[in-house]
């Protein structure tokens, strides 16, 4: 059953990571969370654009037109760019705001993931991770 995990007595037990789907790794780690989340810092939280309610994630009020991830050309919506929530156009350096904001920073218009992170892409999902030790860049956790 999502967000619960059978311990080592055969007991179910409930995720402790709020959002989780599979913590059967342990109860206080996610191995997966539900729909439209994210694992970032030890928490589920809904991908960019989206908000929780009633434990689910559902989309912000649309912008107008288009709404987030997307821009306006000739009266049709396009994506944005896979980093950019919001955009002027297409281009990867038209970012004006990011998806991420914790962990990405906007310059000249390009998302960037700050120092000291990197993205996992584990059992199909993006998971932004810290870098080991003081390691500034890192790739796959490596140093």
């Amino acid at each position: 059953m999502d967000g619960y995990r059978e311990n080592s007595d055969g007991e179910c037990e409930e995720c402790e990571v709020s959002g989780c789907k599979d913590c059967s790794t342990s109860i206080d780690t996610c191995d997966e969370c539900k729909e439209l989340m994210i694992y970032d810092d030890g928490e589920c939280e809904c991908y960019p654009g989206y908000t929780e309610s009633h434990g689910k994630c559902v989309p912000y009020a649309k912008q107008e037109p288009c709404g987030f991830g997307m821009y306006e050309d000739n009266d049709e919506c396009h994506e944005c760019y896979a980093t950019c929530l919001q955009c002027s156009d297409g281009d990867h350096d038209s970012c004006t705001s990011c998806v991420f904001e914790k962990h990405y920073k906007l310059v000249d218009g390009v998302c960037e993931l700050e120092d000291g992170y990197y993205i996992d892409y584990n059992k199909g999902k993006k998971d932004i991770e810290d870098c080991p030790g003081t390691c500034k860049t890192c790739a796959h956790g490596s140093e």
